[in-house]
């Protein structure tokens, strides 16, 4: 059984408070030697329990505590108010990794998620009368706890009487160079992800070219497909300005041509995208790449048997809050009493139904000079990413 020992216990009331936060968290971390990218996730972490004690649960304490464990040595981060509580559905689901649509919070409980993905370990009080979230921090440091414990009261005693507007630049500067050594870290993994699922791609393609059966062919060429869709974000997200989000329509262009090269049959089919440039988070992008390439591989299967000049055109409005998608093609249309394709069973109709879902959306599919699908989509901003994260 782990023996907890006091570190520091701030007051956190008001935004002003958030400040002092940040400092004594960043000197605690400092003094127990924990690297650039561990104190990032510590003040993180720290900032977020604070921000969520004074905006949804009027104030409290957070409390900085050394844990001594059987196997292992941990900062505890404690954040406790007396506010409405933490709904249990958003608890539940900061748990379990996943936020749905349902359990977004709308008060208690903001970046808990976050909080769960950052630390080493986090425990969850809540009822009517109140939250405490501890976040732990596992650190190598073996100095024996009572010097550890004068250490950090000192470093912290030290930084109380220093000039604080020096000492938050110095701390702005540390975070600042750890952000780029996490962007680094990100590109690396983009990169990476892209690779790996590049040769996924490879090997699924190289399995379908073997096979004697047309069906297993045709699955598996639709499988490499969706693959390549999520590898091509990737490979943008890798040489974006921003890591976590891109400008879709290069997305939607480069799969127009890509789709129609591939799926018909050496005709050449003219592509446009109208509209204007799409800036989305990186998640968002993802399904978005996904559901334009069912789209654009079904017009090219179905649509073209019969038109000489084949053209495939995607749509875009960008509204407030939401966007929407068309993709319209010049073939044959639906034959009359054919079954609605937004209803099918088809895999690639349920891939369409699932992202429209996953962003309150609604698909139509209408004939106009041939097929034109239309979904209207819930934009996912920044501060929505934030509250789930």
């Amino acid at each position: 059984m782990s023996k907890t020992h006091p570190l520091t216990t701030i007051r956190v009331t008001r935004m002003a408070d958030i400040a002092r936060v940040r400092q004594m968290v960043m000197v605690t971390g400092e003094t127990v030697g924990l690297k650039k990218w561990s104190r990032t996730r510590l003040v993180t972490t720290a900032l977020e329990l604070a921000r969520n004690a004074v905006e949804h649960g009027g104030g409290g304490r957070l409390a900085v505590e050394l844990a001594d464990g059987p196997d292992d040595r941990r900062l505890l981060i404690r954040a406790s108010d007396q506010g409405p509580g933490i709904p249990e559905r958003v608890v539940n689901a900061a748990r379990s990794g996943v936020i749905a649509t349902s359990a977004r919070p709308s008060g208690g409980g903001h970046g808990l998620r976050g909080v769960v993905r950052l630390s080493d370990g986090v425990s969850i009080e809540t009822d009517q009368g109140g939250a405490c979230v501890t976040a732990a921090f596992i650190i190598d440091d073996a100095r024996p706890t009572p010097d550890l414990i004068q250490a950090v009261g000192d470093a912290m005693l030290a930084a109380d009487k220093s000039d604080r507007a020096a000492a938050l630049s110095e701390q702005n500067k540390e975070l600042l160079e750890a952000l780029e050594e996490r962007d680094l870290m990100l590109r690396e993994f983009h990169h990476r992800t892209q690779n790996n699922l590049a040769l996924i791609t490879s090997m699924v393609r190289l399995r379908a070219n073997a096979s004697s059966s047309d069906d297993v062919r045709a699955a598996l060429g639709d499988i490499a497909s969706r693959i390549a869709a999520i590898r091509d974000v990737y490979a943008r997200l890798q040489s974006s300005e921003e890591l976590d989000r891109l400008h879709v329509n290069p997305l939607i262009r480069e799969a127009m041509e890509k789709t129609a090269e591939a799926v018909s049959a050496g005709r050449k089919v003219a592509v446009e995208v109208r509209g204007p440039d799409l800036y989305l988070e990186a998640s968002q992008a993802i399904d978005v790449a996904l559901l334009v390439n069912e789209l654009l591989t079904n017009a090219c299967k179905h649509a073209f048997a019969d038109q000489d000049t084949p053209r495939l055109t995607v749509s875009i409005s960008d509204g407030e809050g939401y966007f929407t998608l068309t993709v319209r093609d010049n073939g044959c249309g639906l034959k009359d009493g054919a079954e609605e394709p937004q209803r099918s069973d088809a895999l690639g109709w349920q891939v369409v139904r699932s992202v429209a879902s996953k962003f309150d959306g609604r698909v139509s599919v209408h004939n106009d000079g041939g097929l034109a699908v239309t979904v209207h989509l819930r934009k996912i901003g920044r501060a929505e990413i934030e509250a789930e994260y």
